[in-house]
C-alpha cells in the first residue's frame, strides 16, 4: 500500500508518470472532470464495461464521457442507443445533455442523422432499438465505441447482436468498447445482472455508481423525493439495489421461504409435469409434486434448446429414476404432462403418412410422451403464482422444510439445487410495462418471457393446472387382509386405472 508520505517522497518524473496513469484520457468536449467512479470508467482498456446502480450516479456522464474521449482523432466513430429516440432527447437524457456540453463548441450537429462531426471527421451518433429487428438498421456499419443508454431497457439479444458492429482496423490509434449504463430494473435486469455482477466473464467490468459519487446532484432534495416510493423501488433507485427493482413481479419471493434442499420424495406424492418448448430458446421442463397439506414443490427441472427428440429423450431417462412414482405393488404410476397449447398446434416440416403436416404434440406423442394442452392465460397464471408465493400467517411449514413446524408459509416450493433457472426467473421477472399491452402491470412482461423465462412460462402452466393435496396413505390395520386384497387387485384390476390424468 502506498502512503502519502511515500508518494510525496517519490521523484517528480515517477510522481508525473503516476498521475498520468491515473487521468482518463479527456477531450476539450467534456466539460468537467470526472469523478472517481467515472475516472475508474474512462481509464478500462477491456472491451466491454457497465456502470450501474443508484439512480443520479452519474451514468449518463460517465457514458457521454466515454464516447467523446477520442473524437479529436480522425478514423473514430461512436454510436449511443437508447430504446427510443423520445428517451434520448427528453430533458437530462444523454441525447439532449450531448447539445448543452457541444453547444458553442466546433462540432456540427446534424439533426436530421442525429449526428454530431468533429473537425478531425471522427463521429458521435445517436439511435434507437426499439423492437427486436431495429438491430438490422445498424447492419454493415462499423463503430469503435458503442454506448447502451439505461441496458435494463433492452434483450440480451439486441446487446450481444451490435457487437457484430464494433470493428475496427488493425493498429487502429484508440481502443474497441462496448460500454453501457444503466439502473436495476427493467426487461433485462435479470440478465444484465447474471453477465456484469453475479456471473461476469473474464475482462468483463462493472463499476457500480452511487448516489454519493455524484456532487453535481441536490442529493437531499433528491433522497427526499425518493421517501414517497414504494421500499423496493426506493432501494433500487437510492442504493442501487440489484435484488430489487421497480417493477419486479413476485417481491414476496425469499429463498430462505420458498427454497428447500433436495428430499425423498414419497410415493404417494401426486406428480405431474409442465413445460414451455423451445428450438433455439431453451425448453423447459418442470416435474411437480403435491403433498397431503396442498403444498406445491417444484422438484427437478430440465433446461435445454435441440429438438423434440432430444427433449423426449432425457424426459423418459428421468422418468426412469426420480420423476414417476411407484405403488404400493412396484407399478410405475404414470402422471400428466402440460404444455403451452399454442406451441402444441404448431405445424411442424414434417409430414405423416396421409401427407398432412404434423404439429409438436403428434412429434412428441411419436417418442412416447404424451402431452396435454394447459391453461396459457398470462394474467392468471401470474396471479396464481403470486398468490402460491405468498406466504400465510395462519400456514405452518411441513415437515420436510428447514422451518418444519413454524408459522407464516407459502403454498410454492422449489428445490433450489435442481431448479436453478426457474429460482432466477422468478427473482428477475418483471411486470408487463409497455403501454400498447392490455395486461400492463398485471402480468410478466411477454418480451422478457419469451426471450428468458420459458422456466417462469412453464411454471404458470403448472401453478394453473393441478393444486390438489396428496391421500394419505391407507392405515393398515389388518395385514391378512390387506395381502388378500393386493393379490386379488394385481389380478384383477385393470392396470389402466392407476393412470393419473
Amino acid at each position: 500500500m502506498i502512503s502519502p508520505r511515500s508518494l510525496a517522497s517519490l521523484p517528480e518524473q515517477e510522481l508525473s508518470d503516476l498521475r498520468q496513469l491515473l487521468s482518463p484520457r479527456l477531450t476539450p468536449y467534456i466539460p468537467h472532470a470526472p469523478e472517481p467512479p467515472q475516472t475508474a470508467f474512462l481509464l478500462l482498456g477491456c472491451e466491454e464495461a457497465f456502470y450501474g446502480g443508484a439512480a443520479g450516479g452519474g451514468k449518463s456522464d460517465a457514458l457521454l464521457m466515454a464516447a467523446l474521449q477520442y473524437t479529436d482523432v480522425p478514423g473514430y466513430d461512436a454510436l449511443i442507443v437508447r430504446r427510443t429516440y423520445a428517451e434520448l432527447s427528453k430533458p437530462g437524457a444523454i441525447m439532449a445533455r450531448s447539445l448543452e456540453w457541444l453547444k458553442g463548441s466546433d462540432a456540427t450537429w446534424n439533426e436530421q442523422k442525429k449526428t454530431w462531426r468533429f473537425p478531425s471527421g471522427a463521429s458521435l451518433s445517436f439511435g434507437y432499438l426499439r423492437r427486436e429487428q431495429d438491430v438490422y438498421q445498424y447492419q454493415g456499419a462499423e463503430y469503435d465505441f458503442i454506448g447502451f443508454d439505461e441496458l435494463t431497457q433492452f434483450t440480451e439479444w439486441q446487446y450481444t447482436y451490435l457487437f457484430s458492429r464494433l470493428r475496427q482496423l488493425k493498429d487502429a490509434p484508440f481502443p474497441k468498447r462496448m460500454r453501457s449504463a444503466s439502473n436495476p430494473g427493467g426487461i433485462g435486469h435479470g440478465w444484465v445482472k447474471k453477465r456484469f455482477i453475479s456471473e461476469p466473464a473474464a475482462g468483463t467490468v462493472f463499476i457500480p455508481a452511487r448516489l454519493v459519487d455524484n456532487p453535481h446532484l441536490d442529493r437531499d432534495g433528491y433522497v427526499a423525493s425518493l421517501q414517497h416510493l414504494p421500499e423496493t423501488t426506493r432501494a433500487q433507485l437510492l442504493d442501487g439495489d440489484w435484488g430489487a427493482f421497480e417493477g419486479m413481479a413476485y417481491p414476496m419471493l425469499d429463498r430462505s421461504l420458498h427454497v428447500v434442499d433436495p428430499f425423498e420424495i414419497p410415493g404417494s406424492f401426486q406428480r405431474f409435469e409442465s413445460m414451455d418448448h423451445g428450438v433455439t430458446n431453451p425448453t423447459a421442463w418442470l416435474l411437480f409434486t403435491v403433498d397431503y397439506d396442498g403444498n406445491l414443490i417444484v422438484a427437478d427441472e430440465y433446461y435445454k434448446p435441440g429438438l423434440p427428440d432430444e427433449h423426449a429423450r432425457e424426459i423418459l431417462d428421468r422418468r426412469k429414476t426420480l420423476w414417476e412414482a411407484k405403488d404400493e405393488n412396484g407399478w410405475t404410476v404414470r402422471h400428466s404432462a402440460f404444455g403451452d397449447p399454442a406451441s402444441l398446434r404448431e405445424a411442424l416440416p414434417l409430414k405423416n403418412d396421409y401427407g398432412q403436416p404434423l404439429t409438436l404434440q403428434d412429434e412428441y406423442e411419436r417418442h412416447g410422451i404424451h402431452l396435454i394442452p394447459a391453461n396459457n392465460r398470462r394474467k392468471t397464471g401470474f396471479v396464481r403464482v403470486a398468490e402460491l408465493l405468498k406466504p400465510d400467517p395462519a400456514r405452518r411449514f411441513p415437515m420436510w422444510h428447514q422451518r418444519a413446524g413454524e408459522m407464516g408459509a407459502p403454498s410454492l416450493f422449489l428445490v433450489g439445487q435442481r431448479c436453478p433457472n426457474l429460482l432466477e426467473q422468478i427473482e428477475a421477472a418483471p411486470l408487463a410495462s409497455e403501454e400498447a399491452d392490455p395486461e400492463r402491470g398485471e402480468a410478466v412482461d411477454r418480451r422478457w418471457e419469451s426471450a428468458h423465462g420459458h422456466s417462469h412460462a412453464a411454471l404458470r402452466y403448472g401453478c394453473l393446472t393441478r393444486e390438489r393435496a396428496s391421500a394419505l396413505p391407507e392405515v393398515v390395520l389388518d395385514p391378512r387382509a390387506e395381502l388378500l386384497r393386493r393379490i386379488e387387485k394385481a389380478h384383477h384390476t385393470d392396470r389402466d386405472d392407476l393412470i393419473d390424468v
